[in-house]
């Protein structure tokens, strides 16, 4: 039975994607298949709220995530 796939994550893509990997990996490798399955808009927007709740005062620059996917 096939597992069921997730929609895409809502963050557009900054770079198109390489169409020649410098690695090949299998399609089926673990850490693809997670990558695909992450809903990585989720995630950003987890940790900006983690890191937003531990500001002590509202002085100066807002912090920015780097996110690295």
């Amino acid at each position: 039975m096939a597992t069921p796939r997730r929609q895409r994550s809502r963050q557009g893509e900054l770079f198109a994607r390489s169409t020649r990997p410098v690695i090949a990996l299998d399609e089926n490798h673990r850490l693809v298949l997670m990558t695909h399955e992450l809903d990585w808009t989720a995630l950003i927007e987890r940790a900006q709220a983690i890191r937003l709740s531990k500001l002590k005062r509202e002085v100066g620059r807002p912090p920015h995530l780097r996110t690295l996917r």
